[in-house]
């Protein structure tokens, strides 16, 4: 009777054990819902576009298409631009609403650049691929690939090591099936000082005996306040001093926009050069909170008499 019993509670495991795998099976990644992902720069910026740490496109586009992607999982992207000036974008994309069991989607991102110069990811577009015109539609300059999790095979590795006080570039060529064979070359370096020489602004500046008007500085000052971030009203503010001319008084205003010590500093220190009453420059000292400050802006005017 034992026996029957046992053998009973053992097969009906064994099933159990069988339906949930074969609902695993049929719910596994196999039936996971796959969306496709397009970043764009609006601008025509080329870039690379990076998926969980992985670069997707080969060569920098100013359109990616990305193909097969998962939707239930949340994805880190980033976007390398070719010239690194631009910086770079880390954003986690979703590729549909969350808890929501609509179809697949098709996911469009655009790189826009703020007013400020930085760059973002903004969401562009989200609609539902069976919304979409079913024939392949050809977009100019867009590159279309299927999400690989693999990185793509490299061209050049470079590593630089230092022997025997030589430098020296180990240029290694990755290849399928290839081996990695070092080419040792000498690197020689060369360092060249160029010495460029600007005008000085001592003759413009003896020229500086009017500040803006009441109604041009509120004009300057509105400009300066409409820039997002520190390092943006510096840059504002110095362009507006170099073309124009301001008292003590109206220098003091500008440096209340900016939030950092620093930044209050550094233009204080520009706008010397740009202020019709320089004998009243020492007024300013008082605008700032630290005295490493205050002592550095005092030597600065001292150094310019």
């Amino acid at each position: 009777m034992n026996v029957f019993k046992n053998t009973t509670k053992l097969c009906l495991l064994c099933w159990l054990l069988t339906a949930h795998y074969t609902y695993a099976q049929s719910n596994g990644p196999a039936s996971q819902s796959k969306s496709n992902l397009t970043v764009f720069a609006k601008n025509g910026e080329r870039f690379w576009l990076v998926l969980n740490g992985i670069k997707q496109n080969a060569q920098p586009q100013q359109n990616v298409k990305v193909t097969n992607l998962n939707a239930d999982v949340r994805w880190k992207a980033k976007v390398v631009f070719e010239n690194q000036a631009l910086g770079e974008i880390d954003k986690s994309i979703y590729l549909k609403i969350m808890d929501s069991e609509s179809a697949d989607n098709e996911v469009t991102y655009q790189i826009k650049q703020r007013r400020n110069g930085r760059y973002v990811l903004k969401g562009y577009s989200m609609r539902p691929i069976t919304a979409v015109a079913q024939t392949p539609q050809e977009v100019p300059n867009q590159t279309v690939v299927v999400y690989h999790p693999t990185p793509l095979p490299a061209d050049i590795i470079s590593v630089k090591v230092k022997v025997d006080q030589e430098k020296f570039d180990f240029g290694v060529k990755v290849k399928t099936g290839d081996s990695l064979v070092p080419a040792p070359v000498t690197t020689t370096t060369h360092t060249t000082t160029t010495t460029q020489t600007t005008a000085s602004s001592s003759n413009y500046t003896k020229r500086c005996n009017f500040p803006l008007s009441s109604f041009e500085f509120g004009k300057a000052k509105k400009s300066i306040e409409e820039m997002d971030y520190d390092e943006g009203r510096l840059r504002m503010a110095k362009l507006i001093a170099e073309k124009s001319c301001l008292s003590v008084n109206q220098i003091k205003t500008v440096l209340g926009i900016f939030n950092f010590e620093e930044t209050k500093l550094t233009f204080a220190k520009f706008a010397y050069d740009h202020t019709s009453n320089k004998r009243d420059y020492h007024q300013l000292v008082s605008a700032f909170t630290y005295e490493s400050n205050k002592e550095d802006l005092i030597k600065h005017i001292q150094g310019k008499k």
